[in-house]
């Protein structure tokens, strides 16, 4: 193992004015330095350039222009990334100050694992709450969804040679069809206590019909019976109604 693991953050984004300063600030202010910092943008026509373009010297490489969507654009970053580890951050998400050393003295004390992974802190409005992923095992995956938080995966370069980069014929999922791969492929994840991402309320996987849908759609590719997606899609609907219901009695 390297002594220092180079790692390779690529943020997505597309008009995303109000959030990818913060965004930015908090991958350039790490203490840890070994690191190549990549934006894709989706050729923004807001204010999103012009704020990338203050901090330009700080960034490794930078691309605007049109894709076919996130995960078009999530391709873009990993084709050109040149880290052992590779993590996306979302552009309304930010790290907290020892986020990468976090990551690094896990990897050090336990090496070899393809996937490491820890904690979100949630932001909704001026409420924030810490978040743990579940225990991953094959149910979870079928059943309900992904048991950790994508934007604190750091994935080793070797995984996307395996595995594969993301499926673009899915708009907001193929963050979960790659991780259940890499849970079915055998490649190992690792937890790390102490490494935590601030995630904000919202984004693209916020859309729970198309999400549903999507999810039928990439367990078939991967396999699951159709029995155990049906559970699964009833199981997630009456989630997302029983939260509604209990939005609304208390609001």
């Amino acid at each position: 193992m390297k002594a220092k693991p180079y790692i390779s953050i690529i943020t997505v984004c597309y008009n995303s004015e109000k959030t990818i300063e913060r965004t930015i600030k908090s991958v350039i202010s790490q203490n840890y330095r070994n690191l190549e910092y990549i934006i894709i943008d989706g050729a923004s026509t807001d204010n999103t350039l012009s704020i990338i373009d203050k901090y330009k010297n700080k960034i490794s490489k930078i691309i605007s222009e049109p894709d076919k969507g996130i995960y078009d654009a999530m391709n873009k970053g990993i084709k050109i990334s040149t880290g052992d580890y590779i993590s996306f951050l979302n552009s309304d998400d930010y790290y907290l100050n020892n986020t990468l050393e976090s990551l690094i003295k896990e990897i050090k004390s336990n090496p070899a694992y393809g996937i490491y992974h820890g904690n979100v802190l949630y932001s909704k409005e001026k409420r924030k709450t810490l978040y743990r992923p579940y225990p991953i095992s094959k149910n979870y995956f079928t059943y309900i969804g992904m048991p950790v938080f994508h934007p604190t995966m750091f994935v080793h370069n070797s995984v996307f040679k395996q595995i594969g980069m993301l499926d673009i014929n899915f708009k907001i999922v193929s963050d979960y069809k790659f991780t259940f791969s890499c849970f079915l492929s055998g490649i190992k994840f690792h937890y790390c206590p102490d490494l935590i991402v601030a995630f904000s309320a919202g984004g693209a996987s916020a859309a729970l019909r198309i999400r549903l849908k999507e999810g039928m759609r990439a367990r078939k590719q991967l396999g699951i019976p159709f029995y155990k997606r049906a559970i699964s899609y009833v199981y997630r609907l009456a989630i997302s109604i029983l939260s509604k219901i209990k939005n609304f009695i208390f609001s």
